[in-house]
């Protein structure tokens, strides 16, 4: 019975691993940065909704927009991010049945990587209707 020679597959593996590992690094590194990505993501959604929900209560009735920026200021800086980097606009629609407080809170995002696409901005918008404080 003849010997097996097992010469001819020394670099066999070698080429798997180098046709595998890119995927495989591709794959961690898109994790990674939608990790960190969606939280954020989540975080500006969620200022603007305290934001639209702390004017629409406002007990002042003449500067809902102005409890509304003041709520998203703190929540922000609460949350870590700086102000200053944030733009957040307020607008009022009294077409939707109602005056609607509408709140936007926008930051341009730079990517951990840049090896998958992610979102250019992480924007946040929440509405409310403003209640009647009469």
């Amino acid at each position: 019975m003849p010997a097996l020679n097992h010469t001819g597959r020394r670099g066999g593996i070698a080429i798997e691993v180098a046709l595998t590992m890119p995927v495989i690094v591709l794959l961690f590194v898109g994790i990674v940065e939608w990790g960190v990505t969606f939280p954020q993501q989540l975080q500006f959604e969620n200022i603007a909704r305290d934001a639209a929900r702390a004017g629409s209560v406002e007990l002042r009735v003449d500067d809902p927009e102005g409890a509304a920026v003041a709520m998203a200021t703190h929540r922000l800086t609460q949350s870590g991010f700086t102000p200053s980097e944030v733009t957040v606009t307020t607008s009022i629609d009294p077409s939707a049945g109602g005056d609607a407080l509408t709140v936007t809170v926008t930051k341009d995002y730079t990517a951990l990587f840049g090896l998958v696409p992610t979102p250019l901005q992480l924007i946040g918008t929440a509405s409310f209707r403003l209640e009647d404080n009469t």
